[in-house]
């Protein structure tokens, strides 16, 4: 009985969360949670509805409990690269992101946000190669191409 209960308040917070009414979001995922908190994705997208909201550091919290319950789901540790970065964790932001990646290679937006925290933390070789994955899996992205290239003006810069 609670589980599905469980399930019926997870499938009203998504409904919710489309609609951008993101506090009755957050309170249904939490009812979600409190009948069953052994379901990972209940807090993948509690911190999904955190984060949209710019509560950073309960989102994290969210979706580190989601990786703790399922650490192989790299969408997980791509949204808490996502927040890190929004926080200015650039390092730790990296580390996510890294992890993502090592998940699932096929995701552009993995790389383009290790790009960001590596060129934020001034490892620009590092994020060269992190834009040039992510165009190659995404070659039609304009917006990859022109932050690869702000990159490399950067990086030539500093060797000036």
């Amino acid at each position: 009985m609670n589980e599905q209960k469980a399930v019926t308040e997870f499938e009203k917070g998504n409904q919710l969360l489309q609609e951008g009414k993101l506090e009755d979001a957050i309170a249904a995922y939490c009812c979600a949670i409190e009948l069953n908190s052994a379901n990972s994705w209940f807090h993948q997208q509690l911190g999904e509805a955190l984060a949209k909201q710019g509560r950073l550091d309960e989102a994290v919290t969210a979706f580190c409990s989601a990786i703790e319950l399922k650490p192989d789901f790299s969408w997980s540790h791509h949204h808490l690269g996502d927040a890190l970065a929004q926080q200015q964790k650039w390092k730790e932001s990296a580390e996510a992101f890294g992890k993502a990646i090592e998940l699932n290679r096929e995701h552009d937006g993995s790389y383009v946000g290790l790009a960001k925290s590596l060129a934020k933390l001034g490892q620009l070789d590092e994020a060269i190669g992190a834009y040039r994955h992510a165009s190659e899996l995404n070659p039609d992205a304009d917006w990859i191409h022109q932050a690869l290239a702000s990159v490399l003006q950067q990086q030539k810069e500093s060797n000036l």
